[in-house]
């Protein structure tokens, strides 16, 4: 679902990041639809989640946690501009309902989810 602008300015983010990181945002974006956590992502990567967590912090100056919720809304939003519905936005990137996915979006760009629709 991803377009390729946004495939290539992830691309551009994880230049010189530290491999773990990279490899930890590339799960990211593989799983987004997933309920994707730290200790899982740490125990595949073979290393402990509090290493995970401060290296990913130091190499972006943010959570893991936030750059989960940055990349499902950033998923978000693509998919309404591309004409999907709230409810099918909701489902594919691993909501609880679509009302939770609005909470969600209002609070993070400040506008509901039906100003990106098409």
């Amino acid at each position: 679902m991803m377009d390729r602008i946004t495939e290539q300015m992830i691309l551009e983010r994880q230049t010189g990041l530290h491999p773990l990181v990279r490899q930890t945002f590339d799960l990211i974006e593989r799983e987004l639809e997933d309920q994707i956590n730290l200790q899982d992502i740490a125990e595949r990567l073979h290393v402990s989640p509090s290493h995970l967590s401060r290296l990913i912090r130091k190499e972006t100056g943010k959570t893991f946690s936030d750059h989960v919720m940055m990349r499902r809304m950033e998923h978000a939003k693509n998919m309404l501009q591309q004409g999907f519905k709230v409810n099918d936005v909701a489902k594919a990137l691993g909501f609880e309902d679509s009302s939770y996915l609005a909470k969600v979006f209002r609070k993070y760009w400040g506008v509901s989810p039906g100003v990106y629709k098409v």
